[in-house]
């Protein structure tokens, strides 16, 4: 087919690729957009053949290959004064970004795309500015800045809605429930139930709508995704029965073979029987999901999952297998994020080195990397204290655990803190309760919100004497502060349990004996160091 030969011939082709996408069928997809590309004669018609290109390789797994096309397409869409298509693909080449693990990057191309969308059509919905909007919802999220994702989100489902694209209208309803679930869980790791409830309940609300219009368009890929998401959401406000059952039935009757729809299906699965307690099918779950998993991105979410069953089920041996080899996983995932890092930086410079955008690129070039640092900087800090969380906690034990001590910290009977003085007292007693412990701990000590009222502060270079000399002036100075400050008749103490790296074979490993410790502590009366 000839995409020159006419307007609606070029249609009719770009339709025929949309349509294989629709049905994963790639091969298809692949020779449909490499046979356009060929006939192509024309920079419109080579335009839309790098476009359709891109989205072959971002839905098909190869972001940089689809990066790749989509700075073409953007580049030849600028150039022809084509606002609107402009706008398109620079989302597109926000989505492989993100996917290759360029988070800053990618929020700058979804910048770009809404500045295009706006320009191109400043007063009403289009096509260009639900893509903008959709890529800033999902970049956002994934960035952790879960307030301008829901914003985002909202703003391109109305947007959806106002075209009248049903099929985009489900697709962002499904990235809207994912945002809600992430504000849900922040809520629940700070304590606060009702709110997390409120927010997983419009995920189920979003969830629904997204299954409802996948099922609508006959989009099976889309409705399985949609009917994982709200069966997870089910399980997390205590409807875990009815989202076993709404699962096994949709198994049932609409089998399907993504694998990572398939593996999302059978880690949710598993998930709920951990919610209703029956761990040994947990674990069976999970184990298939392992036995499914065909990449090593599959394969670390499963037997992360697998560790927490045995865990739970009291097989500590397979445990801390599955748990090392999570690690190991750990590492070589990073491994390849940096080098998939360096290839996607070669295909920038490869497709927007000879562009004059590029200078402009660079002048901003400061200013980005400011805001990629503020970024990286979020990604490890607990947005709550400011201090250090669980992920920095496990980067900094990922080069060995055994020259660190731990101090695990909990706040004695903080539920009733929250339940007498209010859960906005709660949040001030920790936050007082960081800057107490970066007063306290030296330059090089590392203290860390693990979630919830726990902490853990890491001291490296610690003999036993001095980690237990340590937790004890972290002790004294807690019970000494003076919390009524605060709320009047307020008072606080902890309770701490110290393990040394060289009693335990792994960092999983220090972690849990720091934290037995930690209860032994409670278990004695509270307010108290327990080291041995």
């Amino acid at each position: 087919m000839n995409p020159n030969a006419s307007t609606a011939g070029q249609v009719d082709w770009a339709d025929q690729v949309e349509r294989a996408l629709h049905v994963s069928d790639f091969e298809s997809a692949r020779q449909l957009t490499a046979e356009a590309n060929a006939c192509a004669k024309d920079a419109p018609a080579r335009a839309r053949a790098a476009f359709l290109a891109a989205r072959c390789g971002f839905l098909s797994g190869e972001p940089e290959l689809g990066l790749s096309h989509a700075l073409d397409a953007a580049a030849a869409y600028e150039s022809l004064g084509d606002s609107g298509a402009h706008a398109r693909a620079s989302a597109l080449a926000a989505r492989c970004l993100l996917t290759s693990g360029d988070g800053g990057s990618a929020l700058d191309h979804a910048l770009v795309s809404l500045r295009a969308a706006r320009k191109a059509d400043p007063d009403s919905p289009s096509a260009a500015l639900l893509a903008a909007l959709s890529a800033l919802g999902i970049v956002y999220r994934s960035l952790g800045q879960l307030d301008a994702a829901r914003d985002y989100c909202q703003q391109a489902l109305d947007c959806a809605i106002g075209l009248g694209d049903r099929l985009a209208q489900g697709t962002v309803s499904g990235t809207l429930a994912c945002v809600y679930s992430s504000i849900a869980a922040v809520a629940r790791e700070r304590g606060l139930s009702d709110e997390a409830e409120r927010q997983e309940r419009e995920a189920i609300r979003c969830s629904a709508e997204a299954l409802q219009i996948a099922r609508e368009e006959g989009h099976l890929r889309h409705a399985a995704t949609a009917v994982n998401n709200l069966a997870d959401s089910m399980s997390l406000v205590g409807e875990a029965p009815q989202a076993l059952r709404l699962l096994e039935d949709w198994a049932r009757d609409n089998p399907c073979d993504v694998p990572r729809v398939r593996l999302h299906h059978l880690e949710t699965l598993g998930a709920i029987c951990m919610a209703l307690g029956q761990t040994q099918q947990a674990r069976e779950w999970f184990e298939r999901a392992l036995a499914d998993a065909d990449t090593a991105e599959m394969e670390i979410t499963a037997v992360r999952s697998l560790a927490s069953a045995c865990e739970a089920g009291g097989d500590y041996r397979a445990a801390l297998t599955h748990f090392q080899r999570f690690h190991a996983l750990h590492v070589q995932l990073a491994a390849a994020a940096a080098q998939r890092s360096a290839r996607v930086a070669a295909v920038r410079m490869d497709t927007e080195g000879a562009r004059a955008r590029a200078v402009a690129l660079a002048r901003d070039n400061a200013q980005l990397q400011k805001h990629a640092d503020t970024l990286l900087r979020q990604s490890t800090e607990d947005p709550l204290t400011g201090l250090a969380n669980r992920r920095r906690f496990d980067e900094i034990l990922q080069a060995g655990h055994e020259g660190y001590a731990a101090a695990m910290i909990d706040v004695d009977h903080f539920k009733n803190v929250n339940d007498r003085f209010s859960h906005a007292v709660g949040d001030a007693v920790l936050c007082q309760l960081a800057a107490l412990l970066r007063e306290t701990c030296r330059s090089v000590d590392t203290p860390v919100r693990l979630g919830g009222e726990e902490f853990v502060v890491l001291l490296p270079s610690a003999t036993a004497a001095a980690a237990a000399a340590a937790a004890e002036r972290l002790r004294t100075r807690i019970e000494a502060f003076d919390w009524a400050t605060l709320a009047t008749g307020l008072a606080v103490t902890v309770s701490i349990g110290v393990a040394m790296g060289s009693e335990a074979g792994s960092a999983a490993a220090l972690l849990a004996l720091a934290d037995q410790r930690l209860y032994a502590a409670k278990r004695s009366g509270r307010n108290r160091v327990v080291c041995t």
